[in-house]
């Protein structure tokens, strides 16, 4: 019997296995579902589509923004957060760069950490330090709700542009 091996790391995250073809085939899906990577790449979506990195003025911007609702702004700074750690490996975001990055996304705030407050204490998000010099990180638990956001923003669109285009109507008989 031969043996399959795969090793490879998404982000923080790496997965090793050895064994039969079909068992490690089976624990890779497993090990994707628990750091929240869903079946994106199936829909031919990958998720950095709904970040754009503006190098002169070094900051993260949303191409897509989420849907409006009261949690409208603490739900683009998860978007935010995550698209720092994927796109710059930075886990630790100052608030200056959060409201930055805010900002050129076409969002205008005063405050995020009254926009947070209620996901900071619902362990998704740490905030380090005090006055300017606050920063922001995404827990597990933050990580996984903003790539489910991400997977839900990704499919509205998907959706969107579907029912847009409609059926092919060229062909008539």
């Amino acid at each position: 019997m031969d043996t399959y091996k795969l090793h490879i790391k998404i982000g923080p995250h790496e997965f090793k296995a050895e064994g039969d073809k079909s068992i490690v085939t089976s624990q890779f899906e497993d090990f994707k579902e628990l750091i929240g990577i869903r079946h994106l790449q199936s829909k031919g979506i990958k998720e950095k589509s709904i970040y754009e990195y503006d190098s002169a003025h070094k900051v993260i911007i949303l191409k897509i923004l989420p849907q409006r609702s009261e949690n409208y702004i603490a739900d683009a700074v998860f978007l935010i957060l995550l698209g720092y750690r994927q796109l710059r490996s930075e886990e630790y975001v100052f608030a200056t760069q959060v409201n930055k990055a805010l900002r050129h996304s076409g969002i205008g705030v005063k405050r995020v950490d009254r926009e947070l407050r209620d996901d900071i204490n619902e362990d998704s998000i740490i905030k380090i330090g005090k006055t300017k010099g606050v920063c922001y990180k995404l827990t597990d638990k933050g990580i996984l709700e903003a790539q489910e956001m991400i997977n839900n923003i990704l499919t509205q669109e998907t959706q969107k542009e579907t029912a847009s285009t409609g059926p092919d109507k060229s062909k008539r008989g």
